[in-house]
């Protein structure tokens, strides 16, 4: 609180990062809940951590024009490191970095930020062996170079079996935030894992994704007493939908009596890329998988064949499920579809599945043949989503945000009924939704510019033995980072049922 000159005095509530400021301007007025432009206030906001991975400067400054080898090293990529942004810290000497550094140091530059993948190959000539050794890719006492140059005298031994390659998939150079930080110093910099560093800097300040950006998520309001959550689905979009709950569930409630009221609020939403430790389906309750998709046409009746074994081959390495089968898909267009209230995106925060209707559901898979008749016995089921976008541009509107399973607390749980509608009906089918309540402890991910060699994989009902888990999630808008001329957003949804033994 600040006295300006005497009363009337006010204050200025600064909250961390970009949540909403209230002021409240003088004791006889209501305080105003504001969202100041971002150029007025310059609040440090928190830092964020990405992973870093080193690399020599002078054997990289290709990389980001259209060179796709990185580099060869005596060590597999490991695979939480594939599929994320990498920072490349570049080194202007062949001496590795110290094992810490702080902000400012110096001692290295940053080029810019991939997106790796590994993989093998074996050096067929001396001369693609010499030539990377010029470039420093080939680090001199590493496992490769003894291979090929250490005990030959001078001979060249031939191919001597696969060596460590690993290729960008993707490349950002000298991003916006590397400008900014600190006036254009070095980030504090921790080695993690050989050649690779945790990288602190300023947070939602890369130029790939902020690591935490401020947006509005839409959950359901609590309904008054007497009412249930819920809506009318229309008549020409219950039949894509239905297959999803079980067909013997009908809504036992006056129509009228269904209430529905969005509840906006303001929250932070991180960058799942930019986690110094990524998302996984047992941290979190969902994980990003690299996945290329096997079709080109899911319209085609072969290759959507494919690609539904392909999704369950993903979902049993994922989850270690002794038996996974696909029992539902649908397409989302944004543009097209009316699944949510404003378009093809659900934007209300959401569960696919209760503690009853999931069991249930995976019940009825069994009676009706879709499950084996040994899926019976199993002592544990579970039902994911394979969330994928299957159009040929990178997601840039109505992405994916999901909720941490550990952040939800049972009081935050209810249930949201989309019942069938149309006239003339004396019993109305009805699919059962958890709705999430609104919590300042709740923590949400996404994963932006989402393509389609990468899916999503996450818990609709896990039927533990000690708690059955959920994850909530619901399309968004981060700001500001939406686009006007973002292209519509196309998905493949594909729901699983999995056992375990």
């Amino acid at each position: 609180a600040v006295n300006l000159e005497g009363p009337p005095f006010g204050c200025l509530l600064a909250a961390p990062r970009d949540r909403a400021l209230k002021v409240h301007s003088g004791p006889t007025h209501a305080p105003r809940m504001l969202r100041p432009p971002r150029t007025m206030l310059p609040i440090r906001r928190g830092l964020a951590t990405m992973l870093g991975l080193e690399v020599f400067e002078s054997s990289s400054a290709s990389l980001f024009g259209g060179e796709k080898k990185l580099s060869v090293r005596d060590f597999a990529l490991p695979s939480e490191y594939a599929n994320r942004n990498v920072v490349l810290l570049a080194r202007p000497s062949n001496a590795p970095l110290p094992d810490a550094l702080p902000a400012g140091a110096g001692g290295f530059s940053v080029l810019g930020v991939v997106q790796l993948s590994g993989g093998t190959a074996p050096y067929e000539n001396r001369q693609a062996f010499e030539s990377d050794v010029s470039r420093h890719q080939v680090p001199p006492g590493s496992e490769v170079y003894r291979k090929y140059a250490g005990e030959s005298g001078g001979a060249w031994p031939g191919p001597l079996g696969d060596v460590y390659a690993w290729s960008i998939d993707s490349a950002e150079p000298k991003p916006e935030w590397h400008a900014r930080f600190q006036g254009g110093a070095t980030p504090a910099i921790t080695r993690r894992h050989k050649s690779f560093f945790t990288v602190e800097m300023p947070s939602g300040a890369d130029g790939l994704g902020a690591a935490t950006v401020a947006s509005t998520i839409t959950y359901p309001a609590k309904p008054p007493a007497g009412r249930h959550s819920g809506r009318l689905m229309e008549p020409s979009i219950w039949p894509r939908i239905a297959p999803i709950w079980p067909s013997s569930t009908h809504f036992p409630h006056p129509v009228d009596s269904l209430h529905e009221e969005d509840d906006t609020r303001l929250v932070d939403v991180e960058d799942g890329r930019t986690c110094a430790e990524p998302p996984t389906l047992d941290s979190h309750g969902f994980e990003l998988c690299r996945s290329p998709c096997v079709a080109t046409d899911l319209d085609d009746a072969a290759q959507l064949e494919a690609y539904l074994a392909q999704t369950a081959r993903l979902v049993q390495r994922a989850t270690r499920a002794d038996l996974v089968v696909p029992f539902h898909h649908v397409r989302i267009e944004t543009a097209r579809d009316r699944f949510g209230k404003r378009g093809g995106a659900v934007e209300r925060v959401h569960g696919d599945y209760t503690a009853a209707s999931g069991p249930q559901m995976l019940q009825e898979l069994g009676e009706c043949g879709v499950l084996p008749p040994r899926a019976r016995t199993m002592r544990r089921g579970a039902i994911l989503n394979v969330w994928r976008n299957v159009s040929s541009e990178a997601v840039r509107s109505k992405p994916l945000a999901l909720c941490h399973v550990g952040s939800v607390a049972p009081d935050d749980v209810g249930v949201y009924y989309l019942v069938e509608g149309g006239e003339g009906r004396a019993e109305r089918r009805m699919g059962m939704n958890l709705s999430l309540h609104y919590s300042p402890a709740h923590r949400w991910s996404y994963f932006p510019r989402m393509t389609r060699d990468e899916a999503l994989v996450f818990y609709t009902y896990d039927g533990r033995a000690d708690e059955p888990r959920f994850t909530f999630h619901a399309a968004f808008d981060p700001l500001p980072d939406t686009a006007p001329d973002a292209p519509p957003r196309v998905a493949m949804i594909v729901r699983c049922a999995a056992l375990f033994e």
